[in-house]
């Protein structure tokens, strides 16, 4: 059970303040621990590694997919940073392909032949419930 919490503001580390069983007495009163709690899951994420996305002359974050074999800009609206990762709130479908390595080689409308690579062998998956775009390399 919680009973207190507080935020400092300067860095953003929570403090708080819970009662909960200890039968065998590990924690004596008044220790501190460090606690690492899943503040919230989202199921079916879309992550896109950071190097992918370029930004246009507006500054609005854009990804380059690969349709049938040719590169088209997409506008994305990205959620927060996950590790090295973004979270995109809107823009991409799962299973999209998207180009990770080379962006600044691909061009809309030109021709690629996409490689996919597992994600998960490049950065780590945030959970195992989220979905990655696949990795696309430019020829």
């Amino acid at each position: 059970m919680f009973s207190s919490a507080s935020v400092d503001t300067t860095t953003g580390q929570i403090t708080l303040r819970a009662e909960f069983p200890n039968p065998k007495g590990d924690l004596l009163p008044g220790l501190y621990v460090r606690v690492r709690i899943e503040q919230a899951v989202r199921k079916n994420a879309i992550l896109v590694p950071q190097r992918s996305i370029v930004r246009n002359a507006e500054g609005a974050a854009q990804v380059y997919v690969v349709k049938d074999g040719t590169v088209e800009a997409r506008d994305v609206t990205l959620g927060e940073s996950h590790g090295s990762d973004w979270i995109v709130e809107a823009g991409l479908e799962p299973g999209e392909q998207v180009i990770a390595n080379g962006t600044m080689k691909a061009q809309p409308g030109g021709k690629v032949t996409p490689t996919t690579v597992d994600a998960d062998s490049v950065t780590p998956a945030a959970t195992d419930s989220a979905q990655k775009a696949d990795d696309a390399g430019t020829k």
